[in-house]
C-alpha cells in the first residue's frame, strides 16, 4: 500500500482515500444488515429476547454515529500506517 501510494499522483490518491473511506464505512464500520438479522434470530430462537430486540437492533444502527465506536475501530493510534500511507 505504501508503494503504491508513494507514486500515485495526488489526485490519484484523494480519489483513492475516498474510496477507502467509503469501504470503510460500508463494509467495517457499522451494523447493518447481517448483525440485524442475527438479533432477529436470536430473538426468535430465546424468546425471552424479543422484548429487547427492537432496542437493541436502534442501538446496533446508532452506532454509526458513536464517535467513540468509530475510534475505537478505526483512529491515528490504531491504524497509523493507513492514515500515513493515505
Amino acid at each position: 500500500m505504501e508503494s503504491c501510494g508513494r507514486r500515485a499522483n495526488p489526485v490519484l490518491r484523494k480519489v483513492n482515500a475516498g474510496l477507502f473511506t467509503w469501504m470503510l464505512g460500508e463494509f467495517f464500520n457499522a451494523p447493518k444488515r447481517a448483525q440485524l438479522r442475527v438479533v432477529h434470530e436470536l430473538a426468535r430462537e430465546f424468546p425471552v429476547l424479543r422484548e429487547s430486540s427492537q432496542r437493541c437492533k436502534r442501538q446496533l444502527l446508532g452506532l454509526s454515529e458513536d464517535n467513540r465506536y468509530q475510534m475505537s475501530l478505526y483512529s491515528r493510534e490504531i491504524v497509523p500506517r493507513a492514515f500515513r500511507t493515505l
